[in-house]
C-alpha cells in the first residue's frame, strides 16, 4: 500500500482522518493557493491538483463549508474568513439570526497520479448561543449536530468521528481506495 500524504497544517483533522481510514498518513505541510468561488468542489479540485504537482505522490485534501438556511446557503465555503479562528466573533454576528440550522459539508479531495477524485459528506447543525465543549478545533465548540443536544467539542473524538461531516466524506475515500486495493492501483 502506497504512502497516502494529507495536505494539511491541521493535526486534527490527519489525526481523524487517519483513525476514520484505518491507514497511516504523512502531513505534507504545503503552501497552496486557495481560489475564493463559492463551489467548495473547485477549490477542492485546486488545492489537489496544486498539491499533486508539487508532491508528485498521492496527496488527499479537504474544505469545508457552511451552508446557513437563514441566509439562503451563505457563507457557504467562505465560513473559514467569517470565523477567521475566533468562535466569540463567529457567535457575535448570529446573535440575532432567528434561524440558526444549516448544513454542514466536507470534501475530501484524492489525486491518485492519474486523476482527481472528490468525496462530499454532509450533517445538519445549529448554530449554539455560546461556545460549549473543549474538544476538537475551529467551530466544533459551536456547532451542534442534528438529534444531539451537545456541540462536537463536548461529545468528544469518538463521537464526533463517527457522525462528522468528514467522516461520511472520508468513509466515501476509503471505499474508493480498498477498491483499488485488491488491484494494487494505490
Amino acid at each position: 500500500m502506497r504512502k497516502l500524504y494529507f495536505a494539511t497544517g491541521n493535526k486534527g483533522k490527519a489525526g481523524e482522518a487517519q483513525f476514520i481510514l484505518g491507514r497511516d498518513i504523512e502531513i505534507a505541510s504545503l503552501e497552496l493557493d486557495e481560489i475564493q468561488s463559492s463551489s467548495l468542489k473547485k477549490i477542492v479540485t485546486h488545492k489537489l491538483n496544486q498539491a499533486y504537482s508539487i508532491l508528485k505522490k498521492p496527496v488527499m485534501v479537504d474544505d469545508v463549508s457552511l451552508e446557513l438556511d437563514a441566509w439562503d446557503k451563505f457563507p457557504g465555503p467562505f465560513v473559514k474568513y467569517m470565523h477567521g479562528g475566533d468562535n466569540k466573533r463567529f457567535l457575535k454576528i448570529f446573535e440575532n439570526v432567528e434561524n440558526r440550522n444549516g448544513t454542514l459539508i466536507a470534501t475530501i479531495g484524492y489525486h491518485d497520479g492519474k486523476k482527481t477524485h472528490c468525496f462530499t459528506g454532509k450533517i445538519r447543525i445549529t448554530i449554539s448561543h455560546k461556545e460549549k465543549g473543549s474538544g476538537g478545533w475551529g467551530l466544533d465548540a459551536v456547532l451542534i449536530p442534528e438529534a444531539y443536544r451537545q456541540t462536537f467539542a463536548e461529545m468528544g473524538e469518538e463521537t464526533k468521528n463517527a457522525i462528522s461531516h468528514r467522516r461520511k466524506a472520508l468513509l466515501m475515500l476509503k471505499r474508493f481506495l480498498d477498491s483499488k486495493k485488491s488491484k494494487n492501483d494505490i
